[in-house]
């Protein structure tokens, strides 16, 4: 399966990771795909109020089942894929690796995130996951926007990172590389896989998916 990125026409353009959300339909200019890509971005990164404000009404309390707008949200992401996303789905309690590999899998997994406010885990992952795919002559621009980001103190998508790895990633800033955030980027991993994941399995989200798709 293959995920479109989609970048702006001028490479000095500012980035944000706002796509890493979801890309707007103005900002599709021209796509590039990615083979076994489970993340979508675009050339903008930047988290806006508006998704605030949105996560808000989206979240909604376990026993309360799915709201009018998360619920519409699920029918948006499944449009058009009902036979095909209900395999996957079902294919996703076998591990949070098969959940990862599955696009479709992504955008409902940061859906369920967006409903608990963690949804900065996801988006910073999948940031990491691009820049492992960035041209070399932007590498430095994307690590410092990651950065800024994710991981410096105060950052608006602050990620939940030790001392010691923060330490480690403000040392490399010097020398920006492609794998620099590996060690974050396992860490955040693996706490979204042993903490999230289990939870999304027994999600009214995961049922429902489940059940539109059938």
């Amino acid at each position: 399966m293959s995920l479109t990125w989609t970048e702006e026409d001028s490479e000095d353009q500012n980035e944000n990771f706002n796509g890493l959300l979801k890309p707007s339909a103005t900002q599709q200019k021209k796509t590039q795909s990615y083979p076994n890509s489970s993340c979508t971005t675009n050339s903008t990164i930047e988290v806006e109020e508006g998704d605030r404000e949105r996560a808000h009404s989206l979240a909604v309390p376990a026993t309360d089942g799915l709201s009018q707008v998360l619920n519409g949200e699920l029918r948006r992401l499944i449009k058009g894929r009902r036979k095909s996303m209900h395999a996957d789905a079902k294919s996703w309690v076998h591990s949070f690796e098969t959940l990862l590999a599955d696009a479709h899998g992504v955008e409902v997994f940061r859906l369920f995130l967006r409903c608990e406010y963690s949804e900065e885990n996801m988006i910073f992952w999948c940031a990491c996951e691009e820049l492992k795919r960035t041209r070399s002559f932007r590498i430095g621009p994307r690590v410092k926007r990651i950065f800024k980001m994710f991981i410096e103190d105060g950052a608006p998508q602050e990620v939940n990172l030790n001392y010691d790895t923060k330490r480690e990633i403000r040392e490399a800033m010097r020398s920006p590389t492609r794998a620099m955030f590996d060690v974050a980027q396992k860490k955040v991993r693996e706490m979204i896989s042993a903490d999230a994941y289990p939870r999304f399995l027994r999600s009214d989200v995961y049922r429902a998916v489940l059940e539109i798709t059938t």
